[in-house]
C-alpha cells in the first residue's frame, strides 16, 4: 500500500492569551484513492492527531473553539492503519515495532512538519505536494536524536 500527499500545510496558531501551537495538516490518499486529512496540533511538545475528510487547517490556526470541540469528539485518533499515535514515546515505540507499516513515512513526515524549524517545515510542505510519501527525503528531527540517545 502506498501513501500519496496531495497537499501539506504547516504554521503556528494564533496563540490567544496563552500558548502558541504548531499545526500541520496533510491531505493524503492511499492506493484506494480515498482522500483524508491528517491534522497534528502540537501543544507544548504533545501531539494531538485528527483524521477526517475536512480541511480544518485555518480553523486550527485560528483556534476556533467550536471546530476544536467537534474534532476532539469526532476526529481525534490514537492510531492510523494499525500504527499507534499519541505522545511521541508511544509513536517511536511503534516505529521500532512496526518499521514496515506502510503509514510509517506519513507519520514521520507529519512529525517532521511539527518539529523542524518553521523555514524547514514550510520547505518540506512544498516539497511533498503531489508525491508519494516514500519518495520524500524526511529530515531527522530532534526527536529522532533523542530517541536514538535513549532520552525519549
Amino acid at each position: 500500500m502506498k501513501y500519496y500527499i496531495h497537499q501539506a500545510k504547516v504554521g503556528l496558531s494564533e496563540g490567544g492569551l496563552f500558548i502558541q501551537c504548531v499545526v500541520a495538516s496533510v491531505l493524503f490518499s492511499k492506493d484506494d484513492g480515498e482522500h483524508r486529512w491528517l491534522h497534528c496540533v502540537e501543544v507544548e511538545g504533545i501531539p494531538c492527531f485528527y483524521l477526517n475528510g475536512e480541511d480544518a487547517y485555518e480553523s486550527l490556526i485560528e483556534e476556533d473553539d467550536e471546530v476544536l470541540e467537534r474534532m476532539n469528539d469526532e476526529s481525534w485518533v490514537q492510531e492510523i492503519d494499525g500504527f499507534p499515535l499519541g505522545e511521541y514515546d508511544r509513536i517511536f515505540q511503534g516505529l521500532e515495532e512496526q518499521p514496515d507499516n506502510p503509514c510509517v513515512p506519513l507519520i514521520r513526515y507529519v512529525i517532521a512538519l511539527v518539529r523542524l524549524d518553521m523555514a524547514e517545515s514550510l520547505a518540506l510542505a512544498k516539497l511533498a505536494d503531489g508525491r508519494e510519501v516514500d519518495s520524500i527525503p524526511i529530515p531527522e528531527t530532534d526527536l529522532d536524536v533523542d530517541y536514538r540517545e535513549g532520552c525519549l
